[in-house]
């Protein structure tokens, strides 16, 4: 045998060698490293003495899941109905857990402190218990950290959730939160399925997350006595709301960061004491939704904002101010309406007293305010307080500080717009009267209310009323 035919075999021989512990290595670690349920079997917090079958804490559990092996898969504790008490403080396992409870209604958990700290890296899932602590925050996730809630309930008073940092998610389903819900992260994402809310705050550093919430509410009366009153606050980011309603709270609010982007999209905006505001400039679409009773308008359109609404109603709104009874454009701010319904929009007495102007549209304050009217239909109350000044359209400012477009419209009702304040109109009816200075050439006026033949409102095939 040469010396080179040896020494190909000893290679070989030692490559074999080398395969055959890497696999034995391997096995080694598939058989430790296997992901284990913890029974929890009483309800209070003694001083930890270990998780043995028949005696086990939730804390022992948590210590016990954070000394089981690194490689493990994601460990489980498991609780039954009760009530589990925590007095020794959060609890800090050091690696990814799921707490697997009976059911919101029948597993609860109450501590003194928050439930968990921070969890920088790592996953944590709750599922099926309520949760709730006597002081301020309850659950919290930073720095590439993912927090997975599933049929978790948070009652009045219960403490706060939040998600920040860079990286981290929130995703949570079926759930009811009445404390504070804040996704905060920059970047990161949050996502709210089937579930109910108080209140949604969006207060990023930087950028802000990505949030979507679907079907679900968020409901000021979940969290009645909060102060300050339930709303929904964005700082920054993007957010998206879909098939859900919002009501009873003080206000959908775009503040501190420009350039943010909201999207409503089936979206039930009604009863609400604060309208949808642009403090800053921000695009917003809102499509195929209804906005409906809100007492302080539904949209306020300011800071140069950029709004596109569709097929959407806007149906017994009012405010206590000068303009704008369901929206109001002003400080250089563009809203696109198409395909959408106003109805019954009003003023309160006192501002209607003072000479108040516009009850479904109102503009004031222009420096290059905008608004485009196309397939819209705008439909005058049939009961007002007296001394509203346009039933339709109205406000303060005339060119150069709005321009007003209306395009194969129906204007049913008066309007008083300062002069020059109508840029633009094609194709559009007003009925009863002359008042919204349309021109004869492009389109009808004085058409009676017999001969426009409008119906009732209702459910006639579209999106929304």
């Amino acid at each position: 045998m040469t010396a080179a035919r040896t020494a190909t075999i000893a290679a070989t021989e030692t490559t074999m060698k080398q395969r055959t512990l890497l696999a034995l290595t391997l096995l080694s670690l598939s058989l430790r490293a296997q992901a284990v349920a913890f029974v929890v079997t009483r309800l209070d917090d003694p001083v930890p003495n270990g998780c043995t079958a028949g005696d086990c804490s939730l804390r022992e559990a948590a210590l016990a899941a954070s000394a089981n092996d690194p490689f493990a898969g994601t460990d489980t504790i498991q609780l039954a109905v009760g009530t589990y008490t925590l007095t020794r403080g959060p609890l800090a396992p050091d690696e990814g857990l799921s707490l697997v409870g009976a059911g919101a209604s029948q597993t609860h958990v109450v501590t003194d402190v928050g439930l968990f700290d921070a969890l920088i890296g790592k996953a944590l899932s709750v599922r099926g218990m309520s949760i709730q602590t006597t002081a301020v925050d309850l659950l919290t996730a930073y720095d590439d950290s993912h927090l997975l809630l599933n049929d978790v309930a948070v009652p009045v008073g219960g403490g706060a959730i939040l998600a920040g940092g860079a990286g981290s998610s929130l995703e949570a389903h079926d759930s009811d939160f009445r404390g504070v819900l804040e996704c905060s992260q920059s970047p990161g994402t949050c996502t709210i399925v089937d579930s109910s809310m108080a209140d949604f705050y969006a207060v990023p550093d930087g950028g802000g997350p990505v949030v979507l919430i679907q079907r679900s509410i968020v409901d000021g009366n979940l969290d009645p006595g909060a102060v300050p009153a339930p709303a929904v606050v964005l700082h920054g980011g993007t957010t998206t709301i879909e098939d859900s309603t919002i009501t009873h709270i003080a206000g959908l609010q775009i503040r501190s960061q420009a350039g943010q982007q909201l999207s409503l999209l089936r979206v039930r905006y009604i009863d609400n004491n604060g309208p949808i505001s642009t403090h800053v400039y921000a695009d917003v679409t809102i499509k195929d939704s209804e906005l409906l009773d809100n007492t302080a308008r539904a949209i306020y359109a300011d800071n140069a904002a950029h709004v596109e609404i569709s097929g959407s109603s806007f149906i017994h709104n009012s405010v206590d101010d000068n303009s704008g009874g369901a929206v109001l454009v002003e400080h250089g701010a563009h809203v696109y309406f198409s395909n959408s319904t106003f109805s019954e929009n009003s003023f309160s007495v006192a501002a209607a007293q003072a000479g108040a102007r516009g009850a479904a549209i109102g503009y004031r304050n222009g420096g290059g305010a905008y608004f485009d009217l196309q397939h819209v239909t705008i439909v005058a109350p049939t009961i007002t307080p007296f001394g509203i000044q346009g039933l339709g359209i109205g406000g303060f400012g005339g060119v150069g500080d709005v321009a007003i477009r209306v395009t194969n419209s129906i204007l049913a009702g008066s309007c008083h717009l300062d002069a020059a304040a109508l840029l633009q109109d094609n194709g559009d009816i007003e009925s009863p009267g002359n008042t919204c200075g349309l021109s004869s050439a492009n389109s009808l006026v004085s058409v009676s209310s017999s001969s426009l033949a409008l119906g009732t409102l209702g459910d006639h095939g579209g999106p929304t009323p």
